[in-house]
């Protein structure tokens, strides 16, 4: 299965019933769209405390020009044997990284003197689909952990969908709701650093969730300061994550409102003289009278 996202395709498992298959034949066409490709090892090989296997498996990685190999599937026997299998190594490309899971021991993989050696990627990972579960402190603190990190952090949105017997969601949003908050998660996600797995549930009878949000991808495609530019987190109120994305003179402000309240807040210092960027398709973010004023589930860009 693979998962698509803003700017990187993870290939996890392989469809029900069938074999691995091509890989290649997936990672090639990934390249071609300019995604990175995040691989689950265990599709790599299927013998992960193997420590030939894993050097047979990273090397396979390397000559696919795979950007990442995830362990999230692996156990801590994988990551000891990983250490021997990643000295034999050679010519992976500086930013060949390896994602590991939430707590996983990273010294076991730690190769001293070798300027290509795996790194690992912390996760912030959002098991959701609902909006009203998304809180701002805590997605503020995740992210800034993950951020602090010595490697780069993948923000994931891991919106699985329903398991067997559960009561299916409905068919079409809240009337309450506007539409955008269908899309608000991913959309965050895609304006932070790092690698994006997504599986965004914005299926509908005329898929104009789905729609609006390819609208926002292109629109975000064409400022260079969210592909390239440092991220600085904000502090703000509690419903709200704000963070700025910078890349040489290019200065943008992002707010979520990830609530169903109304908020107003001080604009931050550094953000003063503000102005919305138009074009994103969001609704619900002003910028009045030094503050910002945000309906529920709005979110504004603004360049300063």
């Amino acid at each position: 299965m693979a998962q698509l996202g803003a700017s990187a395709i993870w290939l996890q498992m392989a469809p029900k019933g069938e074999a691995a298959g091509d890989l290649q034949a997936v990672i090639a066409p990934a390249h071609a769209l300019g995604l990175k490709v995040i691989v689950e090892l265990a599709l790599l090989t299927p013998h992960t405390a193997c420590p030939d296997a894993l050097r047979g498996a990273l090397q396979q990685a390397v000559h696919w020009r795979v950007d990442a190999v995830s362990l999230q599937t692996c156990t801590n026997q994988t990551t000891r044997a990983l250490a021997p299998a990643l000295h034999a190594r050679m010519g992976a490309p500086s930013g060949f990284a390896l994602l590991g899971a939430p707590g996983d021991a990273r010294s076991a993989v730690d190769t001293e003197g070798n300027k290509n050696r795996l790194r690992w990627l912390t996760t912030v990972d959002v098991p959701t689909t609902r909006p009203g579960d998304l809180q701002a402190p805590v997605l503020h603190s995740q992210i800034r952990q993950a951020l602090r990190t010595a490697g780069p952090a993948a923000i994931v949105w891991n919106a699985a969908p329903p398991s067997p017997g559960s009561r299916p969601c409905p068919s079409s949003p809240d009337s309450a709701m506007p539409l955008q908050s269908r899309y608000i998660a991913p959309a965050l996600f895609s304006c932070l650093k790092g690698a994006f797995r997504m599986d965004i549930p914005t299926e509908d009878t005329h898929c104009s969730a789905k729609d609006q949000f390819r609208r926002f991808l292109q629109w975000q495609s064409e400022i260079a300061a969210f592909q390239h530019g440092n991220l600085k987190l904000l502090p703000s109120h509690k419903h709200l994550l704000a963070f700025t994305r910078t890349q040489g003179n290019t200065n943008v402000l992002c707010v979520f409102n990830l609530s169903d309240r109304y908020v107003r807040h001080g604009l931050p210092a550094t953000c003063q003289d503000a102005s919305i960027l138009a074009g994103s398709g969001f609704q619900g973010g002003r910028i009045v009278d030094k503050h910002l004023d945000l309906d529920p589930w709005g979110a504004m860009f603004a360049r300063f």
